[in-house]
């Protein structure tokens, strides 16, 4: 696993060990933090499968799949063979599953700033938060004010995303690893040079 729960734990500044609900409620922010990561970077963060049908091949030999990067076919079965057009053409579909998205394990830069970021947006995500309330030390007031009196704590490290020392990343840090998404009119065909025929008119 990228980041457990005891690493979030430790940014969270919860010092005793991990019961049931605590580590629910942390692996709960974790999968929300990885959601995250997967809207702004506009695919999968770390390895997933998935299965698609109707899948063709292109002209360069391999299967025109809707997910990427692709790491690895895992299994392609050959569907019914039908004719998209008057003209007669065929070609073949397949059932393709197969794993695809970033894959920290063989990008060491993406994995540290991956890792960094799931680790922090869970310690600060409210189910963890709520956690440290009770904890001598990691409680949540940032000033304390009594008549005649007034405390002020100084945070540790810079505002988020501020790239000093201390600071804690954003999503902004995954920004070498986005995909910009560009739509494109329904119905339009994909382009000849993917499929290898003409186009249809």
């Amino acid at each position: 696993m990228l980041v457990t729960a005891e690493q979030v734990a430790v940014r969270a500044g919860l010092t005793e060990a991990l019961n049931a609900s605590a580590r629910t409620a942390i692996e709960e922010a974790l999968n929300d933090a990885y959601a995250e990561a997967a809207s702004y970077l506009s695919r999968s963060p770390v390895p997933e499968t998935f299965t698609e049908r109707g899948v063709r091949v292109g002209a360069d030999g391999t299967y025109l799949l809707a997910e990427d990067p692709v790491i690895e076919v895992l299994e392609a079965e050959a569907e019914n063979t039908v004719a998209p057009s008057p003209m007669g053409w065929t070609y073949a579909t397949y059932r393709v599953t197969y794993r695809a998205g970033l894959d920290p394990d063989t990008d060491p830069v993406y994995r540290r700033a991956l890792a960094r970021y799931v680790a922090w947006a869970a310690a600060g995500n409210p189910m963890v938060r709520r956690l440290a309330q009770g904890v001598t030390g990691a409680r949540l007031i940032k000033s304390v004010n009594v008549p005649g009196q007034g405390v002020t704590y100084e945070e540790a490290g810079g505002a988020p995303g501020s790239k000093t020392a201390g600071a804690t990343p954003t999503l902004e840090d995954l920004d070498g690893w986005r995909r910009l998404v560009v739509s494109q009119r329904a119905g339009m065909a994909p382009h000849p040079l993917q499929t290898g025929q003409i186009w249809q008119l």
